[in-house]
This record gives structure tokens, C-alpha cells and sequence, in this order.
């Protein structure tokens, strides 16, 4: 089960029925519509991440890995107010990382040649049992060697392997986000894992004119804090103190009960996670 964080946003409430209006329908407020999702990164980390990628690498050329070194070697575009100059190459290792591999592997020829002096075999055994789900299916991938090459083309492409890390960096937030309750100048959404600060820049620069203000809290961690956005620029931040937790997530408009909006929740996490596992 995720973290969930609630978020109070006030901005006019001519900005909020235009937002909801182009933005959310009876249940959802559907991020993916503000910033899309390409359907190449619809697919999950999970158990054959790792296998596949491993398997990709070991099934390409000296030619073919040069290429995609040097494609990885570029920079991955920073999380929205936060500064990163780390490169795919790095991103891609430090996802791979085991014990006995940590400062020994820099490049992906050194990763080719330990793969094929530790585990080859396992790995060719591994592809021959692994069965694509239908999600994987429906982007062509068919082999454990299309899902390696999918998740490095995805690093390539857009700067992460999968829909959950790229949510993360450009919404800030991951998951489908469900409308509590909006009235007047205030939205309260819930959000998961963290509050979508990508999402807010883009909504700003679609109202320039407008200041958003956002107070957010988690309910798994001690995450809390205000800030405001104009235009695509953060005005300010500040952290709230722990006892901002309980507030933010008892504040409901008008005082209304939140009970059957937190049973959708948890009803769609439920068949999130039963489709994952």
C-alpha cells in the first residue's frame, strides 16, 4: 500500500471549474490529461526488470552497446524544482547495483563481460520460461529481450524505465488522483507517494496571471508543507510542523465526511495492486 498525500489547493473558482471541466470527470481528476503518458512506459517494475535488461545487454554487439552508451551518457532532464545532473548511464547502474557489483561495473562493456562470465546461462534460461503479460503484449513485447530493450529505450527516450518512475519526476506524484471535494476557491486531492508539484507548474502556466497555493501531508511519513506557484516559477516553500499532519487531513469543505471518497481509494488501490502482483 502507498503513501497518501492530501493536498488542499486554493486558486479562483472560475480557475477550478475550468480545470475540472477539462481535466476530471465524475470520479477522477485525471493527470495524464495535464501531463500524458507515453504508452511505451506503461509498463512495471517488477521481478523481470532486472533479467531483461541484463538479457538485452548481453545480446547486443560491441557496435550496438557503443551506441547505447553514448545515448546514455546524456544527462537526465531535473524533477521540476530540483537540481540532478545525473546521466541514464548512471540512473540505468544504479538500478542494476549488487553488492558485489557496486564500483566495479562503469560502463556497459564491463557489464556485458560480467554477465557473460556469472550468470549468461541462467539468463538464457530465464528467457525461455518468461511469459509477457497482457499489458507487455499490446507494445509488442513478446521476448524477455523485447522488455530489457523496452526499459532502455524508455531511459533513452524519456528519462526513466516505466510510467511510475516517469510520474514521479514530471508529476511529482504518482498514480491516479481522486477529487475529495472542490467548492468556491478550494480542491483538496489526494494524491500518492508525494504532492504533484509538476502538475501544479503545468496548471500555472495555463493561468499565468494566477498564484496556486498548496498545502500538502502525508499520511505514511512526516512530509508537510505549503507552497506557491505563478507561472511556472515557485514563489515560495516552507515545511509545516508535524501537528499540520492531523489538520490537513481532517479539513474537509463545509466539514463533510471523506469516508466514501477513501473507500474509492482504497478500492483502486486494491485492484492496482492485485493486477500488479
Amino acid at each position: 500500500m502507498s503513501f497518501k498525500v492530501k493536498n488542499i489547493i486554493k486558486v479562483s473558482d472560475e480557475i477550478i471549474e475550468k480545470i475540472l471541466e477539462k481535466y476530471a470527470d465524475d470520479e477522477y481528476f485525471a493527470m495524464d490529461k495535464i501531463i500524458p503518458i507515453q504508452p511505451e512506459l506503461e509498463i512495471y517494475m517488477g521481478s523481470n526488470t532486472e533479467e531483461s535488461i541484463l538479457y538485452a545487454i548481453s545480446k547486443k554487439n560491441d557496435e550496438e552497446l557503443n551506441l547505447l552508451q553514448k545515448k546514455l551518457q546524456e544527462t537526465i532532464k531535473p524533477k521540476t524544482y530540483v537540481e540532478e545532473k545525473e546521466s541514464k548511464l548512471d540512473y540505468l547502474l544504479g538500478y542494476l547495483w549488487r553488492g558485489d557489483l557496486k564500483g566495479k561495473i562503469s560502463n556497459l562493456f564491463d557489464l556485458k563481460k560480467y554477465i557473460s562470465s556469472e550468470n549468461l546461462k541462467e539468463l538464457e534460461n530465464y528467457a525461455k520460461s518468461y511469459k509477457p503479460f497482457w499489458w507487455e503484449e499490446e507494445l509488442g513485447i513478446n521476448k524477455l529481450e523485447d522488455l530489457g530493450n523496452t526499459y532502455l529505450n524508455n531511459i533513452i527516450n524519456y528519462d526513466a524505465m516505466c510510467a511510475a518512475h516517469w510520474c514521479s519526476k514530471f508529476w511529482g506524484s504518482t498514480g491516479m488522483t481522486i477529487i475529495y471535494e472542490h467548492k468556491n476557491n478550494e480542491l483538496i486531492l489526494e494524491t500518492e507517494w508525494a504532492t504533484p508539484i509538476g502538475i501544479i507548474d503545468k496548471l500555472s502556466k495555463e493561468f499565468p496571471n494566477t498564484i496556486f497555493s498548496v498545502e500538502f501531508a502525508s499520511n505514511g511519513d512526516d512530509s508537510c508543507g505549503k507552497y506557491e506557484i505563478k507561472n511556472g516559477e515557485l514563489i515560495s516553500y516552507m515545511d509545516l510542523e508535524e501537528l499540520d499532519i492531523m489538520r490537513i487531513w481532517d479539513y474537509t469543505i463545509d466539514g463533510k465526511n471523506n469516508e466514501n471518497e477513501q473507500q474509492i481509494n482504497n478500492e483502486y488501490d486494491d485492484e492496482w495492486e492485485d493486477e500488479m502482483y
